[in-house]
This record gives structure tokens, C-alpha cells and sequence, in this order.
């Protein structure tokens, strides 16, 4: 788990598999404009992605979204 503080960004997102960039979708853990701490579930503190994310959603300013399936 990544923990970026208000105003901070993620230093990995360059390499993030959850971005869908495709879709123009981005996530909140790159907005420096940020108010408020993002929680990434995605990638641990070494830069190592986990196998069971999903894609990020532009929405989500906490990290801590969940995608509801009907």
C-alpha cells in the first residue's frame, strides 16, 4: 500500500498497468491539486504492482473507491 500525503504524487505512475490512459482516464494519486490523502492499494512502497488491481478512475480522490458490478 502507497500512502501519499495532500499535494503529493505518486512517483510511479509513469509505469502504472491501472491507468488506462486509452480511455483518458487518470488517477488522482498524479493531481497535485489533490486536498486530502490517496491511498493506493495497487503498488507497495518498493514500486511493486500487485497482480489484482483494477483500472483507476479519475473520481476516486481517496484511492479507496469501490466498483460496484450489477
Amino acid at each position: 500500500m502507497l500512502i501519499l500525503k495532500e499535494g503529493s504524487t505518486c512517483p510511479y505512475a509513469s509505469r502504472c498497468p491501472y491507468i488506462s490512459e486509452g480511455l483518458n482516464l487518470s488517477c488522482q494519486g498524479t493531481n497535485p491539486n489533490r486536498k486530502g490523502e490517496f491511498v493506493c492499494m495497487y503498488v507497495d512502497e518498493t514500486g511493486t504492482f500487485v497482480q489484482d488491481g483494477n483500472y483507476r478512475t479519475g473520481l476516486d480522490v481517496t484511492g479507496s473507491m469501490k466498483i460496484l458490478h450489477g
